[in-house]
């Protein structure tokens, strides 16, 4: 049985799509998706939740629901500013492919020979073991509210990673996966690093 997060990604992906064709069944449809975002809202216990869904390049269909801002009661709506969080991710394999490809920078380069980044109690890991969940680093730590809602602004990502990379590393690099935000932004480290060069710029350049 799916659950409410699936599902909702199941009609918003596949159901939706057919709202540009009958007006009728856009209107039904959207309240289907509307409800489903209720309920996937009330299941993962959130304030707001917002969804849209692009057919060839075209907004079809965006609606939200629930709260952006809870103690004030502002209503979350399409266009609410939201982190875009994990998406993150992404966003910064395809920088480092890119920057690999045009650089020749090997993938499978141990960082300690890329970079003179201080690494306390390295275990051989490479920006591939990074971009892979393989590397050892650590996820966050969720018992630690400071650093699991970042709420701190750190001008570098070298001075944001450099109290994880004194740590022990969980395992040995591609022993095994474990997922970890904490090696991507090691990898966003590493190229500004390399290119001398903010994480911004790096985005404007080659994303």
């Amino acid at each position: 049985m799916l659950s409410s997060r699936k599902l909702l990604f199941c009609v918003l992906f596949l159901v939706l799509p057919a709202c540009v064709n009958s007006p009728r069944q856009a209107d039904t449809q959207s309240g289907q998706a509307k409800t489903l975002l209720s309920q996937t809202l009330s299941a993962d216990a959130g304030s707001g939740i917002a969804a849209a869904v692009i057919k060839d390049g075209r907004l079809v269909w965006s609606g939200a629901v629930g709260y952006a801002d809870l103690e004030n009661a502002r209503a979350m709506t399409p266009n609410t500013v939201m982190r875009i969080g994990s998406v993150s991710k992404p966003v910064t394999a395809v920088m480092m492919l890119a920057y690999a490809e045009r650089h020749g920078i090997d993938l499978d380069t141990d960082i300690q020979d890329l970079t003179d980044i201080s690494i306390a109690d390295w275990n051989g890991a490479t920006l591939s073991h990074l971009a892979t969940h393989t590397s050892g680093v650590r996820h966050f730590d969720f018992s630690n509210f400071e650093e699991a809602n970042n709420l701190y602004y750190k001008e570098t990502l070298a001075v944001a990673v450099a109290p994880v990379l004194l740590e022990k590393p969980l395992f040995d690099a591609g022993d095994r996966f474990e997922y970890s935000s904490h090696g991507y932004n090691i990898i966003g480290a590493v190229l500004e690093r390399l290119s001398d060069r903010s994480f911004q710029t790096l985005l404007e350049d080659y994303v």
